[in-house]
């Protein structure tokens, strides 16, 4: 593991609609790899909202603009 935490983040994400159809879409999230409580979203924009301030706040290494090539 790296010096100063994990490089990566799991979540477990689940989305639905009450009542009706045109109802926005709820969310709770909940972090895998930490015995955290889910975190619960009033509609996909909180939802959005949460996972940015994550990627700007995580130590992560540069974005490369696309998927990462693992050597696979």
């Amino acid at each position: 593991m790296a010096e100063g935490g994990p490089t990566y983040k799991s979540y477990l994400l689940r989305l639905w609609r009450q009542d009706a159809e045109d109802a926005p879409w709820r969310a709770s999230l909940e972090c895998i790899t930490q015995e955290d409580r889910p975190r619960h979203f009033p509609d996909a924009e909180s939802l959005i909202a949460f996972l940015l301030a994550e990627l700007e706040t995580s130590q992560s290494p540069p974005a490369t603009g696309g998927l990462v090539d693992e050597g696979r």
